[in-house]
Order: structure tokens, then sequence, then C-alpha cells
């Protein structure tokens, strides 16, 4: 990958696990599992593609598929996954989501959750989900939202801003993260990368309601076509 990725670093990794499975009833609970699972329900299910699946949490928050793999490139974050949802319905592979180590034309379905913020290279990205994805294959991201860009700089604690990257700690619930990584990708920019490469854009909706009613993430819903 062409910019840092935190998660390869054992505390962090470690830092992440306990934010994570520590969460309760906050807005992973609320909104971004339950749209998750009613997306794939509307869905032809099959195989489905979880990039950067963490430590696979998100198997467990879809139901009826035939496979579920979940690509990801944190060792730590891997060995995480294997111990908590490994099963014979279940696959977790080291990769990320410039160089994803399946096939061509291979899934039904494909989503990714908080990830996409942390990728530079949009185009790249966009490429290998619409190589894997049969035609007619369902897509979901959950990213940052750029109308709230405001909001997430302030969850950074001192951070080191390098035009669009921002690195440092970061605030997470139950505990903070010593380092970040979060790319300044506007949302038109996302969606100019995903269509470019065949993947329509079907649906855009905001959530993650803060106390003040506004919302920090944005989930982007398509088909490859």
């Amino acid at each position: 990958m062409n910019e840092e990725n935190p998660f390869e670093n054992k505390n962090v990794a470690e830092q992440w696990i306990k934010s994570v499975e520590g969460e309760t009833g906050l807005i992973r609970d609320t909104e971004t599992y339950p749209r998750l699972h009613d997306w794939f329900e509307n869905t032809s299910k099959g195989v489905v593609l979880d990039i950067g699946s963490g430590q696979g949490i998100c198997s467990s928050k879809i139901d009826n598929y035939s496979h579920y793999i979940g690509v990801e490139p944190s060792y730590f974050l891997l060995e995480r996954a294997n111990e908590l949802y490994k099963s014979t319905q279940t696959n977790f592979l080291i990769g990320n989501a410039y160089a994803l180590p399946v096939t061509e034309n291979s899934c039904d379905n494909a989503f990714s959750i908080s990830a996409w913020f942390h990728l530079d290279d949009l185009s790249r990205a966009s490429q290998e989900l619409s190589r894997v994805l049969k035609i007619g294959g369902k897509f979901f991201i959950h990213t940052a939202d750029s109308d709230a860009f405001d909001l997430w700089k302030k969850f950074y604690i001192n951070p080191i801003i390098d035009g669009k990257k921002i690195l440092g700690e970061v605030k997470v619930p139950v505990n903070n993260m010593t380092m970040s990584t979060f790319y300044l990708n506007n949302n038109s920019e996302i969606v100019e990368a995903l269509e470019k490469e065949g993947l329509k854009v079907l649906r855009m909706t905001k959530i993650g309601n803060l106390q003040d009613n506004r919302t920090i993430f944005l989930v982007i819903e398509g088909e490859k076509r």
C-alpha cells in the first residue's frame, strides 16, 4: 500500500480490538451494523467480500451467505478474526484494498466498513472492487462523510496534517488509538472513482448521529454494471 497502516503495529491493533469489542450501544450497534444487515438482506447473498475486515466482527452481523471472505492487512487483526469467527463458511485472508487476494468476477457482493477513509488511492481501490465483483454484484461502502471533516479533525489529538492526510492519536470509543491515518477524500471524489470503474452508485445515506444532530458517516450503495 502507498500509505502507512497503523494496524500493522501490534499495540495499535490491540487498541482497536479493545475499542471495537468493548463498544456497546453506540453508532456501530445502533446504525452501522443494522444498515449493513438490511443491505445484505436485499442482495443475492452468495459469496460476500469484506474489505478491511479487521477482527471479522461483520461476519456475525449478516446472515445466509454461502461464503464470507474477510481481507485485512493486519496479521494481528486477522489472528483475532480466526480466533473469534473462523468457520466452514468464513475465510480470513491477508491483503488490502489495492490487491485483493480473490479472483476476478468471483464475488456476489462486497462491503467495507470504516476503511475507505484510510485509503489514499481511490482509483486503485475502485479498480480492485470492480475486478472482483460479478456483473450485477452489489457494494456497500461505509466511510467518513466529507461534510463532517471539521468534526473528524477534532477526534485527533495534536495531529500531523500533510495535505489531505492526517496522522496522529485519535479518540475512539472505550480507549484512544495512539496512531491513525486518515485521508480527507471528498464524497464526490469517492463516487467519481467508483463510477469510472463501472460501479454505479445508487444510493448515498448519511448516518452516525451525534448529540448535536450532525452525522459523521456516509454509506454508499451501488452495483457493478
